[in-house]
This record gives structure tokens, C-alpha cells and sequence, in this order.
């Protein structure tokens, strides 16, 4: 057969691309998005593949000598070049089969083995309070409020964090990041959840001197940061990746966030230049472990958080939540279970589907092939091959026929 060559290069192109878009996403949103062009531009190649640049190597390996002039290799070589031109798509179609069912599998295993990690990024202490709109003049009254209300309920604390922060929806372009005043306005590709904090409340909070000067900024991000520079409006600042990243840790429930640590001078700039009034949009945060029964640590969340809001005083409250391991664990562990056993339910149902499609798929290539093949091997005892040699041109072809399309799909499942 005659090698394809607009096939051939059609097929390393559309693959090179179906990999790069796998490959280059670091972005949920974008990712589902590109999925399905990348699925779509993978089988497309595959069939290429198969086609078109199975029989270039093997005419490649038809030319070296040295290997193809061996009484096993002419005869196999020789085989697969046959079947390659009348079987290819034959070929394709087990490997695609053969990627659905590892794909869909180890999908739907990740998400159920992923559950743990879901429930602590979710609740990653024991008690979290949340309230909007606190002054930084008031931070000292909300926090003294809480750890006399858990004290109260009988509690002890342990790992204690709390601070004012700023937090915006930012679209970020590479290196670029601009704060997002109304959310309507938003492309859900480039929405990352910004919390901006002073390099003083990094310090309290963990003990680490950042001594930062202006234009310079410590990043911690729940994707990759690749740049040493980044913009914030027109303000550009030097970056330093935070790989610990100890106050985003905070955030649960977020999945694409960007925490920025400042000097308060720069902060202030920043406010300055979108027009945010700073004493007053800003958020206060509350964190801790706690050593009481479970009652006691409910009865604490539910004292603080009343119509809505965290209360200290009559003439002072925020509107917030107060977030309880000890209450909500079990209920959101029940949900996810619930929720993540259908789709593996699902995902295994899939997975069974397929594999018996692929099985039915070979199964029904070797009994056709087996039938059009016996001529060939008869011909190969009249020209002298001895039982041995037709037996192990039998069986390369057979374990390549089995393995080669399982090969590409551990590859595109690899990618």
C-alpha cells in the first residue's frame, strides 16, 4: 500500500493539537470547553494514525534491512502491512473504544477516591466565620466576640487565625489581573476569586516576616503562576510564589483564587485607582480548631450566627455565616457520597459498555481475519515454512493487533 501523506500529516497535526489543549489548560472552566475539540481533533488523528503513518513505520521498517530480512520479522511486517491497509479503521475504532473505557473508569474512580479531599478543602478547621463589610477598626470586637462565645459553649481554641481582607472578582489575562466591580460583566473562563491582604495580617496570622517594599508582592494561587511580574490595574508589581500557600488555604470551597499579599500603601493605591471606598468593603475571617464535644462546637456556631448575621452587640453586627465541622460534615459527606456513587455507578456502566464493544470489535477482526489469513499461512507452509515459524508469525501479528491500538489509548489517556 501506498503511504497517505496528506492523511499521514493531517493525523501528527490533529494529535499534536488534541495534546497541546490537554495539555495547556489550567483552567476549569476553559478546560471543559476545549475538551470535547481536543476529544474531537485525538480520534481524528487516531484514525490517521492508524491509516496513514502505521504503514510509513512499517515501510520504514521494511527498508532497514538488517531487520526485515529475518524470516520472522519479513513474515510479520509483511502481515501488518496487509492488515494495516485493509484494517485500520478497524484498528482506530479499538483504540478509541479502548480509550472510553480507561477514561471513563479512571474518571469515575478519581472522583469517588476524591471525596476526602473535597470534604477538607470544603472544612478545613473547625469552626469558620465569615462576615461582611467589618471595618479593620472593629476586627479586635468580632474576635473577642467569638472566642468568648466559644468559650462559653465550653470549647477550647487551638490554630486560631483571624483577619480583614479584601476580596474581588478579578479576570486574569496571563499576568494581568483586573478587579471586576459587577460580576455580570464576567467571562466565567477568566473569573478567579482575588482576596487581597496586607503583608502585617500574613504576619500575625503565621509567624513568616515578608518585609515587603512597594511594587513587590507575595502570590498564592490554586493554579499555576508562571511569570515573575504582575499587573493589578495599571500598577505593576514583582512576584514571589508562595508554594505553601497558608492563608488560601483558608478559602474553602473555591476552586480558582488568587490571594495577594501587599503593603498597605499599595493596597490603598489599588483601591484608589478602581474607586473602592477600602474601610469599608472589606471582609473579616475567623478560623480555628476547636477541642469540645461535638455538641459543644455545634451549640458555638449556632450561638454565633443568628438571622443571618455575626452579632456582636447591639450596635454592631455583620452579615456572615459561621461555618461548623462538627455540624455540616456529615450532611455535605452524605451528599458528595450520594452524589459521586451515581456518577461512578454511571461511569462503571459506561466503562462495561464500551469494553464489551471493544471485545466484540476484536473478537469479530480475528474470527474474519482468521478466515482470510488462511490462504496466506498456506502458502507459507508450501513455500517451506516450517509449523514453529507460521505459529510465530501468528502470533506477533496477534499481540500487536491486541497491543498497539492498547498502547495509543494508554497515550491518550497519559495526555
Amino acid at each position: 500500500p501506498r503511504i497517505k501523506w496528506i492523511l499521514l500529516i493531517l493525523g501528527l497535526a490533529s494529535l499534536g493539537a488534541g495534546y497541546t489543549l490537554a495539555l495547556t489548560q489550567d483552567h476549569a472552566a476553559k478546560a471543559v470547553k476545549t475538551f470535547f475539540i481536543a476529544v474531537l481533533l485525538v480520534i481524528f488523528g487516531t484514525y490517521c494514525l492508524f491509516i496513514a503513518v502505521s504503514i510509513a513505520v512499517l515501510k520504514l521498517l521494511r527498508r532497514k534491512k538488517s531487520f526485515y530480512y529475518k524470516p520472522g520479522n519479513f513474515t510479520a511486517v509483511s502481515g501488518m502491512l496487509y492488515r494495516m491497509k485493509q484494517n485500520g479503521v478497524g484498528l482506530a475504532s479499538i483504540s478509541i473504544l479502548s480509550t472510553m473505557v480507561l477514561l471513563t473508569i479512571a474518571m469515575t474512580v478519581s472522583l469517588v477516591a476524591g471525596i476526602d479531599g473535597f470534604l477538607k478543602n470544603l472544612y478545613p478547621v473547625d469552626l469558620s466565620v465569615i462576615a461582611i463589610w467589618v471595618s479593620p477598626e472593629n476586627e479586635a470586637r468580632f474576635t473577642e466576640t467569638i472566642r468568648k462565645t466559644i468559650t462559653d459553649s465550653g470549647n477550647t481554641v487551638s490554630d486560631e487565625t483571624s483577619y480583614t481582607y479584601y476580596q474581588y472578582s478579578g479576570r486574569v489575562d496571563r499576568n494581568r489581573i483586573e478587579i471586576v466591580l459587577n460580576p455580570d460583566i464576567f467571562d466565567d473562563e477568566d473569573d478567579y476569586m482575588l482576596t487581597i491582604l496586607t503583608d502585617t495580617t500574613y504576619e500575625k496570622n503565621t509567624g513568616e516576616s515578608l518585609n515587603l517594599k512597594h511594587g513587590e508582592a507575595v502570590l498564592e494561587s490554586s493554579s499555576d503562576f508562571a511569570y515573575d511580574t504582575m499587573s493589578v490595574g495599571h500598577m505593576r508589581f514583582s512576584v514571589h510564589r508562595n508554594e505553601d500557600a497558608k492563608m488560601l488555604a483558608y478559602e474553602a470551597g473555591e476552586p480558582d483564587r488568587y490571594c495577594l499579599i501587599l503593603t498597605q500603601a499599595d493596597i490603598d493605591l489599588i483601591l484608589m485607582e478602581y474607586g473602592i471606598d477600602g474601610k469599608a468593603k472589606t471582609y473579616y475571617s475567623y478560623n480555628a480548631n476547636l477541642s469540645g464535644t461535638k455538641e459543644q462546637q455545634i451549640a458555638c456556631a449556632e450561638a454565633l450566627f443568628k438571622d443571618n448575621s455575626i452579632v456582636v452587640d447591639s450596635n454592631l453586627s455583620a452579615r456572615g455565616y459561621a461555618f461548623s465541622k462538627a455540624r455540616d460534615f456529615d450532611q455535605a459527606a452524605s451528599t458528595a457520597t450520594a452524589y459521586y456513587g451515581g456518577l461512578f455507578f454511571v461511569g462503571i456502566f459506561l466503562g462495561i459498555v464500551f469494553l464489551l464493544g471493544t471485545v466484540l470489535v476484536i473478537y469479530y477482526k480475528q474470527i474474519s481475519e482468521g478466515y482470510e489469513d488462511a490462504e496466506r499461512f498456506s502458502v507459507m507452509r508450501k513455500v517451506g515454512m516450517s509449523q514453529d515459524e507460521i505459529r510465530s508469525t501468528i502470533r506477533r501479528q496477534i499481540i500487536l493487533i491486541f497491543f498497539l491500538p492498547l498502547l495509543v489509548a494508554v497515550v491518550h489517556i497519559l495526555v
